[in-house]
């Protein structure tokens, strides 16, 4: 028998959009040390906009929209949290 490697599955948009979000600090209840991912973590249900499950509390959103910053956006929907990057009004225009 031969040990036949997998080829490596390359990171989509939501696995990008994870990495990038879930070691930044949030503010919760004035306690240290607390990172998105305290209070996330992703459901892999669309590869291009990255789904947070919240099981701790429905007060995340508002501290997550505040922890991530102006490149992204946050929208409830039902169970989710979903994070995805801005698109631009008129690509490639820069003042």
């Amino acid at each position: 028998m031969t040990n036949a490697t997998q080829p490596a599955v390359p990171a989509t948009d939501a696995d990008k959009i994870w990495d990038e979000i879930k070691n930044k600090p949030i503010l919760m209840f004035s306690l240290p040390n607390q990172t998105v991912a305290n209070y996330c973590t992703q459901a892999k249900i669309d590869p291009t906009r990255c789904f947070l499950q919240y099981n701790k509390v429905g007060a995340v959103i508002p501290a997550l929209e505040e922890a991530i910053g102006k490149g992204f956006t946050v929208e409830a929907m039902d169970k989710y949290i979903v994070v995805s990057r801005v698109v631009p009004l008129f690509p490639g225009f820069t003042k």
